[in-house]
């Protein structure tokens, strides 16, 4: 069977919890049987000491002799009767001269050497005037007990006999018991609450646990907008943070992985449609000329004149793609020398000049002999600056300029190519690098809409900035910025 996190919590502190009940109680037990026995030893002590003072103050003043034996005489029986009932334990009275032992009330004398061997040695330590104590479980005492002996003196302060108490230790056993008793109960009470604090302190515990488990359920099932909502400055915190991020960055590459694929089914309904269009009408052209419906020769040639003029842009197109899909393919190795971007520009510009003199329009743009070293394929560079002078031509009116501008500023290699034709919309300007969009100018019909897409994709491979900005029927500036 699983064991969930909380429960196992719940057996840890449960089990913590137990073992230190018992260890509390093993330890109190012992502790307080000792303490209580020290406590009893103190007592007795002190009432030994009592007693004896109280029997040499009557002897002195009976002027007791050493010689006379105890019992007696009735008022000395009496008044050990009374000490024996006020002691609370046995009383035993043990004459040094006579070598006799009292045991106490209604008890017969015994001799001296039925004492066991600790009794001898205690009496050995009281007659010498000192306080002695022992315990054990031998002699004429069965149970466990404890003796306490103090020395009597006589009216010239020598000692001529001792008081002896002793208490059997099963008085303190039910103490003990008694207290034990106490304390299992409370322990046991205490165990109960600790395991409902436990209990309530492992679902605190586990809650935001549980909270990140549901969490990456939902990740795992696809929903990326799902967040733990736990806060918490600690580990669980951290991990609970980790999942949240994680969790957007699953949104952000789905978003993206969602945008790629619908570029993707958009790239390839562009390729179709495009494709299609020089199609249609070469096979209708085809079909036209084949089946005999066109005859004229001028009719004939004329749409010879069409198809030829449609394969061109056909084939334009097709290489147009291969080009920009070499180009986006990172594994494809541009071959780069070391050039000056300039002099491509003003090979691009020498270029463009013949087709510009069609339209009347005049490219301004003077070399002054700047230097812009580039390490970068020649070719592809003359390109990208053909495809943005080739455009700057195409939608300027006649008689036009075009200025290009060149300078350096902070490290960076700056060229401007501005034209004052029909501008950009600003609804068409953020796409305009994209593949196959193309605006709806007339000027644009024969356009494939993947030219300003390879001079973006050349600039990115030689880590130049291409950027556009427009106001319509006023001017369009391109911007080449290098960093040298």
């Amino acid at each position: 069977m699983k064991l969930n996190i909380k429960n196992q919590l719940i057996a840890y502190f449960t089990s913590v919890l137990l073992f230190f009940a018992i260890i509390v109680g093993m330890l109190f037990s012992s502790m307080f049987y000792y303490q209580s026995v020290e406590i009893y030893k103190k007592e007795l002590s002190m009432r030994s000491i009592r007693i004896a003072d109280k029997l040499s103050e009557y002897m002195q003043a009976n002027n007791a002799d050493r010689g006379v034996g105890y019992g007696q005489g009735g008022g000395y029986g009496a008044y050990l009767n009374l000490l024996d009932d006020i002691a609370m334990s046995d009383v035993w009275i043990v004459d040094r001269q006579a070598e006799t032992v009292d045991v106490g009330t209604g008890k017969n004398k015994i001799a001296y050497t039925e004492l066991p061997r600790e009794e001898l040695a205690l009496l050995a330590d009281v007659f010498n005037g000192k306080v002695a104590v022992i315990d054990g479980r031998t002699g004429i005492i069965e149970s466990p007990w404890i003796s306490v002996g103090a020395p009597i003196y006589n009216a010239n302060g020598d000692v001529t006999e001792a008081v002896i108490l002793h208490t059997h230790l099963s008085d303190i056993d039910s103490s003990v018991k008694c207290g034990t008793n106490i304390l299992f109960i409370s322990i046991s009470i205490s165990l109960i609450l600790g395991i409902i604090v436990a209990v309530i302190l492992s679902g605190n515990f586990t809650k935001p646990l549980k909270k990140m488990q549901q969490t990456t359920q939902e990740l795992i099932c696809g929903n990326y907008t799902v967040q733990t909502s736990v806060v918490k400055n600690d580990e669980i915190g951290s991990l609970a943070y980790n999942i949240d991020i994680l969790a957007n960055r699953l949104q952000a590459v789905k978003q993206e992985s969602d945008s790629l694929e619908q570029m993707r089914k958009d790239y390839i309904s562009n390729i179709s449609h495009e494709l299609r269009t020089p199609v249609t009408v070469i096979r209708g052209s085809l079909e036209a000329l084949c089946d005999g419906i066109i005859t004229k020769p001028e009719k004939v040639k004329e749409y010879h004149t069409e198809m030829l003029r449609e394969s061109i842009h056909l084939d334009r197109m097709v290489n147009d793609l291969l080009e920009l899909s070499r180009l986006q393919n990172t594994d494809y190795a541009i071959e780069k020398t070391p050039i000056n971007l300039l002099d491509a520009l003003s090979d691009a510009v020498r270029a463009e000049r013949h087709i510009a003199m069609k339209k009347q329009i005049e490219i301004h743009y003077t070399d002054n002999e700047t230097t812009c070293t580039i390490d970068g394929d020649y070719g592809r560079l003359r390109q990208m600056f053909l495809t943005v002078l080739d455009n700057a031509v195409k939608f300027s009116k006649e008689g036009q300029v075009i200025d290009i501008e060149v300078y350096k500023a902070d490290e960076e290699c700056i060229i401007k190519v501005c034209d004052y034709g029909v501008g950009i919309l600003p609804k068409d300007l953020p796409y305009i690098f994209d593949r196959f969009y193309k605006c709806t100018d007339k000027e644009n019909l024969t356009g494939t809409g993947l030219g300003l897409a390879i001079a973006k994709q050349i600039a990115q491979r030689h880590n130049i900035v291409i950027s556009a900005e427009s106001t319509p029927k006023e001017k369009t500036v391109f911007t080449f910025m290098y960093a040298t």
